[in-house]
């Protein structure tokens, strides 16, 4: 990235929330590379500005990088997209991505185990007390620190001000049309998205076969937990669906 009048954008999200499909969808609308032309903070960290590629929307100039971690202080980025996602379907995401990069650390005993093997071994209710009570605190101690607790993560972001929230729900939901009013919100110009953009980003991601997306939908979490175990969450974090879950 050579331009210096170009304005950065910031793609962040708590892991498994839909910052890899986001990308996706940006580097399709944009004829970019997903992973070159977009780089990962957490890859290239110092080089990251330099691996942007910049595109011209109307009149003004932008590049895009990812991160996990909002707002990148070294970076100073000018506009955030983070996309967010019901908790409960990021409680069972998160457990499938522990599974399939073995981080026994994450499970009990040390056993590492898929969600369909945590259920048929009548360990669901172990994993979801423990997310019912610290809604991820122990999960990215590394990555986020205090903020691998899910909610002070959107809490922190919201107290941003250059913050466009993008609900995952809404992007799967009302795809084209909510993903063109974002896109607004994000690049400052009316921008008409493909018919096809999602259907051909579902081949690379989602029906790719990669056990990374696995399930890849919205409420998920229905078909694993009971509906005690739902209204249990959402009545104890009321305040919290309400603000942010609630549109």
């Amino acid at each position: 990235m050579k331009n210096h009048s170009c304005e950065l954008i910031e793609l962040t999200s708590y892991p498994k929330c839909g910052n890899t499909w986001l990308r996706y969808l940006l580097a399709k609308q944009f004829d970019l590379n997903v992973h070159s032309d977009i780089p990962d903070y957490h890859q290239r960290h110092g080089e990251t500005k330099s691996l942007i590629k910049t595109i011209d929307v109307d009149s003004k100039t932008f590049g895009m990088y990812k991160s996990h971690v909002p707002n990148i202080k070294s970076i100073g980025p000018t506009k955030i997209a983070l996309i967010y996602r019901h908790p409960l379907d990021v409680f069972l995401s998160c457990l499938n991505y522990f599974y399939i990069n073995s981080w026994e650390e994450k499970f009990r005993n040390k056993k590492v185990k898929s969600v369909e093997e945590i259920c048929n071994d009548g360990e669901l209710d172990f994993y979801f007390e423990t997310f019912l009570k610290e809604v991820g605190l122990n999960y990215y101690n590394g990555l986020l620190g205090q903020l691998s607790h899910y909610f002070d993560y959107l809490k922190y972001a919201s107290n941003l001000n250059n913050v466009v929230f993008i609900s995952y729900e809404s992007l799967y939901t009302k795809r084209e049309k909510y993903f063109e009013k974002k896109l607004n919100e994000i690049f400052g110009s009316e921008i008409t998205v493909s018919k096809d953009l999602f259907s051909d980003v579902d081949i690379k991601t989602k029906n790719s076969g990669d056990k990374f997306y696995w399930k890849s939908k919205v409420e998920n979490f229905r078909d694993y937990l009971s509906e005690g175990q739902v209204t249990a969450f959402t009545s104890k974090y009321d305040l919290e669906f309400e603000k942010y879950f609630n549109v």
